[in-house]
């Protein structure tokens, strides 16, 4: 998809499914670090998720639509501490042209609900990771 970034389109019927998935994803990279020669390098994911089928309040998300906001879903998720993913769960109170005001803009005043998946902490090797999710905002 460019630069570090890549683009998953998954089978799954609810977000919750997605949310599951993305969870999965985080502790496994999180806890196979990149070994180069006698040195280990800790990996680390954000990532955004957003449903193919999405509505906003005055209409259905086209492609474009959705691109975007997993976009701006993934940036939420750097912005918040990386090691984490973000997923819109809906955004029925917002209409498409107040979306345009950015992702950040309508969590903050409620018109969007969201997921974060994140992994919650190591154990003392460091070498397994345990997660966590919830419907963060």
């Amino acid at each position: 998809w460019g630069g570090e970034k890549f683009l998953a389109v998954l089978p799954t019927r609810h977000v919750n499914d997605a949310a599951e998935i993305a969870l999965k994803v985080l502790v496994a990279v999180a806890g196979s670090p990149i070994k180069v020669n006698d040195s280990a390098f800790d990996v680390t994911i954000s990532a955004g998720i957003c449903p193919l089928k999405f509505e906003f309040a005055d209409r259905s998300a086209d492609w474009g639509d959705v691109l975007v906001l997993d976009d701006e879903a993934l940036y939420f998720a750097k912005q918040n501490g990386r090691n984490r993913a973000y997923g819109i769960i809906t955004a029925a109170k917002v209409t498409s042209v107040e979306m345009r005001r950015g992702l950040r803009v309508n969590v903050e005043e409620g018109k969007v609900k969201l997921f974060e998946a994140s992994y919650a902490s190591a154990v003392p090797n460091g070498k397994q990771f345990s997660g966590t999710l919830s419907n963060s905002r």
